[in-house]
């Protein structure tokens, strides 16, 4: 599959979700990419995780019906976004994305927004793609081909079960997990 036609197929699972179905999907990623900024973070002395984690409270908030939440300024979250260049290891650039994907989940806590869950889910695969090129040296895309395999059973059942409660724990994850042991 080609990067644009998971890209398409992402897009078009998106857009069948409510609003309510794509800020709990943010919200889960995000919570999957919380562990790289916090590593980050220790390994670099630079950051601040609590501001991440004050969003993902946030949204959790705005899920369970309470609307009347304060969430960080985007600059805000955009000065605890690390320059890449500043940083020496690719930890900069996963605490990069998931600062990122904070800023989309913090949008869709205020508005409807199919582009930023399409940001969020893309960027999971790109951060999946990176570990894998980096630490396993594998060349038949084995986590970024089950990453992508996730992502779209997750969409199709969001869609179909408007009760489906998604499990962020999978075999793709055992790369991040096994990636951020390299840093410590």
């Amino acid at each position: 599959m080609t990067y644009q036609a998971y890209l398409d197929g992402i897009s078009a699972g998106v857009i069948k979700l409510s609003h309510t179905q794509k800020l709990q999907l943010a919200w889960e990623l995000c919570c999957r990419l919380s562990p790289l900024y916090q590593t980050f973070q220790d390994k670099e002395n630079w950051g601040n995780s609590s501001l991440l984690a004050h969003v993902r409270n946030a949204a959790e908030n705005f899920l369970a019906g309470q609307t009347n939440q304060s969430l960080p300024a985007e600059a805000e979250i955009e000065k605890i976004t690390p320059d890449t260049e500043d940083f020496g290891s690719t930890l900069g650039s996963h605490a990069l994305d998931t600062a990122i994907s904070h800023i989309y989940l913090s949008r869709l806590c205020t508005y409807d927004s199919p582009e930023a869950l399409i940001s969020i889910l893309s960027i999971c695969f790109d951060v999946l793609d990176r570990f894998e090129q980096q630490f396993t040296g594998i060349s038949d895309a084995k986590f970024t081909n089950a990453e992508m395999e996730w992502q779209f059973t997750v969409l199709s059942k969001r869609t179909e079960d408007k009760d489906f409660t998604l499990s962020y724990v999978v075999e793709s994850d055992e790369i991040i997990h096994a990636a951020l042991k390299e840093y410590e």
